[in-house]
């Protein structure tokens, strides 16, 4: 008995120590998956972020004068006056007594941002209040800026660094997950847009068309249609200009018949029918511009353009 109860406790300890400590499914795979692609598009945002301050950085690093908005630096020297006063004097304690307060007074254009430069006489020197002044100057806000910049950057580089390492993690336990997993193997083998059934066969996913396909699809439908309709138009006025020019040509012939008193008779009743059947015969405008509407849905194809004309005239003349 006792070598029974030793042998079921080295075989637990032996399972324990082979089977994995978790079991996987499918649905585990695809929330690992949504994971990993979450993170990947945190990182695209932080790298564009990146990006963008980069340029900022360079553009202020590039900046020579100010822009809209963006106040003057020389309107510092009297308080360059009054950190060299303090750095003269004997106040005790004084935070100038080594003269590292004093600041040139001239050239006046650039007085704030010297003043800016000294840390001793901007920070220690002055008051806060005197130190506003001092900040508007758009030399200063100009380094200001670039020091925050900096800091930035630094602070996106190290996130970007650590998000493509908790990537890289997240793909090597996806790819145990598979290994381990029986199920997410059969998930990770699937298609994309497509099921996969018990038989190993594929089952093709409907898929809801994108704004871009539904627009394409319109304009596949609507342009054959106004295309027709061009047609149909283009038709009729051309046979309405055949019409006006046989209109003008026959009054032109009666004018000349009449004026050079040739036997003239009003057209028969055949020959005005047989002007009439050739313009039927040329075709209906309609149903050609029609047709090449539905042509272009794939009814039928092709577009057609007839002109009949026809004149009838008296046998005497």
């Amino acid at each position: 008995m006792k070598q029974l109860i030793s042998f079921c406790l080295i075989a637990s300890i032996f399972l324990t120590s082979v089977v994995p400590a978790f079991a996987y499914d499918a649905s585990d795979y695809r929330d690992l998956k949504k994971r990993i692609k979450a993170a990947i598009a945190d990182g695209k945002d932080e790298k564009t972020d990146l990006d963008a301050k980069k340029k900022l950085q360079r553009q202020l690093t590039a900046q020579r004068t100010p822009t809209a908005g963006q106040g003057d630096c020389d309107i510092c020297s009297s308080l360059a006056e009054v950190c060299n006063r303090i750095a003269k004097s004997n106040i005790d304690p004084n935070p100038c007594k080594d003269g590292g307060c004093e600041v040139s007074v001239q050239p006046s254009e650039t007085s704030c941002y010297r003043i800016f430069k000294n840390k001793g006489c901007y920070r220690d020197a002055l008051t806060a209040q005197n130190r506003g002044k001092v900040d508007d100057c758009w030399m200063v806000k100009r380094d200001s800026r670039l020091a925050d910049l900096a800091a930035e950057i630094a602070q996106l580089e190290g996130d970007i660094k650590d998000g493509d390492n908790h990537i890289d993690k997240l793909k090597d336990d996806l790819a145990q997950m598979v290994e381990d997993c029986p199920e997410c193997a059969k998930e990770q083998a699937k298609k994309p847009g497509m099921t996969l059934n018990a038989n190993g066969s594929y089952t093709i996913e409907a898929k809801e068309p994108s704004i871009f396909e539904k627009i394409m699809m319109g304009i596949s439908v609507g342009a054959p249609l106004i295309m027709g309709g061009i047609g149909t138009y283009l038709n009729y006025k051309t046979n309405q200009n055949m019409i006006n020019g046989y209109n003008s040509s026959y009054s032109a012939y009666v004018a000349n018949a009449t004026k050079l008193g040739i036997p003239f008779m009003p057209p028969s009743q055949f020959g005005g029918m047989y002007g009439s059947s050739m313009g039927s015969m040329g075709g209906n405008p309609f149903m050609y511009g029609g047709m090449g509407g539905m042509g272009g849905m794939g009814y039928g194809g092709g577009m057609g353009m007839g002109i009949g004309m026809g004149m009838g005239g008296s046998p005497y003349g």
